[in-house]
């Protein structure tokens, strides 16, 4: 991974087309590199799992970020010990 970019993974994602297409190359069209009507099917699908992968992961990490905030806040109201 991309040293710069890899301090941000949890902001992107990458779809993985080559592994989603592999193996089904004869939906590719005639000139073998773009996708027919049933390979943008294939292709629409993979790119919405890599959106619902990275929404749950930025959920994931919006979760964290609140339970250690009101971690912190109870620990402002409680009494020291």
């Amino acid at each position: 991974m991309n040293a710069p970019l890899s301090s941000r993974a949890r902001h992107y994602a990458v779809a993985h087309w080559s592994g989603a297409i592999a193996g089904r190359t004869d939906l590719l069209a005639g000139d073998g590199v773009h996708p027919s009507p049933a390979a943008a099917e294939v292709y629409a699908s993979t790119v919405a799992d890599t959106v619902d992968r990275l929404n749950v992961t930025h959920a994931a990490h919006l979760v964290r970020a609140a339970g250690h905030e009101r971690a912190r806040e109870l620990g402002r109201l409680l009494p020291a010990e």
